[in-house]
């Protein structure tokens, strides 16, 4: 029913139907994750079929895993809903993180040692070594646990399937972030090399789907030469307790998008011409760090703006909308559907 292209490398601009899409037919886009080809479901509202039925609410899916397995975005918050803009786009809201927010740790999903008077100069591993959830992360877990009735369905969920928190250090990606991670050294991370600072500035992007991959070298060509590093794997990519890889850190299968998913979709930074199925004119975050910002001595990740903006960086001490992450399992079957909004696939489930 699809037909499959290989994802643009690098990409320019946001998704642009009229030169990727001329026919308007449906289309999926290739390319590798940490498990094997994963299938991104990239274009706009009016090419993409990608709507799911599940656990009482309505889903839309992201891509297909290496692994086979479903990641899927929240939509709204009832079968059946067609939202495709406005408030009912997010579960809830929260802050990233709350006070304190000075210092390179608090960019973790999961965040470690800040610099104090008791431990003035936590190394690296200590800084981002996953030991208290952030604002976000008990947020997400409270929703998952009680609004909104998703434990009820963790046996159709994989949490082996890691959610990407990459806060792999790179330097000399911008003059004024050099930092090693550590304190309020000003720092930059690896979403924001690929995605702001690897090309012309905002304008060519590398993004991957792959987590823990170090980034060599300082030219623009390089950025696209991604080297899987298994620490930081171990560090970054976020699983449920029990899964035997990534960190086991997280107690329930749910987190939120990436920036660089955000990209292969369809979405660019600071673009207000084109927009992607992903746009829903209100402000949510992803789990992507950007850097620590001495200067206005605040911790940044990547979210999703209002107004036609498109993404780009925004305080973790700021209020945005939430949009869980969940991926399906392999064995799940759909019981009817075509992915149209009026017509959604239907997961079967038995509860």
């Amino acid at each position: 029913k699809y037909t499959i292209d290989a994802m643009p490398n690098p990409i320019t601009g946001p998704y642009d139907e009229s030169t990727e899409n001329p026919e308007g037919k449906e289309k999926l886009y290739t390319t590798e994750d940490n498990y094997g080809t994963s299938y991104v479901f990239r274009g706009n509202n009016n090419d993409v079929n990608n709507w799911v039925t599940f656990a009482n609410h309505t889903w839309r899916i992201i891509r297909i895993n290496g692994d086979g397995t479903l990641r899927m975005i929240y939509q709204c918050a009832t079968p059946g809903c067609t939202d495709t803009t406005g408030e009912k786009t997010n579960a809830f809201s929260s802050a990233y993180k709350t006070e304190p927010v000075n210092d390179n740790t608090y960019v973790g999903y999961y965040y470690g040692t800040a610099a104090s008077d008791e431990k003035p100069n936590p190394k690296y591993e200590e800084t981002h070594s996953n030991s208290t959830p952030s604002t976000i992360a008990q947020a997400i877990d409270n929703w998952y646990n009680g609004t909104g009735t998703m434990s009820d369905y963790t046996k159709y969920l994989s949490g082996s399937t890691g959610w990407c928190n990459d806060r792999v250090v790179v330097k000399k990606v911008y003059a004024r972030f050099e930092g090693d991670g550590t304190g309020n050294n000003a720092t930059g991370y690896g979403p924001a090399a690929r995605l702001i600072y690897g090309g012309i500035y905002r304008k060519i992007q590398y993004p991957t789907l792959k987590c823990g991959v170090d980034i060599q070298g300082e030219n623009q060509e390089s950025y696209n030469d991604f080297r899987i590093n298994e620490i930081a794997i171990k560090r970054d990519l976020f699983t449920t307790t029990g899964s035997n890889n990534g960190n086991e850190k997280l107690s329930v299968p749910a987190a939120l998008i990436t920036s660089d998913e955000l990209v292969m979709v369809g979405e660019a930074i600071s673009v207000k011409e084109k927009h992607s199925w992903l746009y829903t004119n209100q402000v949510y975050c992803t789990m992507s760090p950007v850097r620590y910002d001495i200067n206005d001595n605040a911790s940044i990740i990547f979210r999703m703006v209002d107004n036609g903006v498109g993404f780009g960086g925004g305080n973790v001490v700021w209020t945005y909308g939430v949009r869980p992450v969940i991926n399906l399992r392999t064995d799940i079957e759909f019981t009817q559907g075509t992915g149209t909004s009026s017509n959604p696939f239907i997961v079967k489930t038995n509860n």
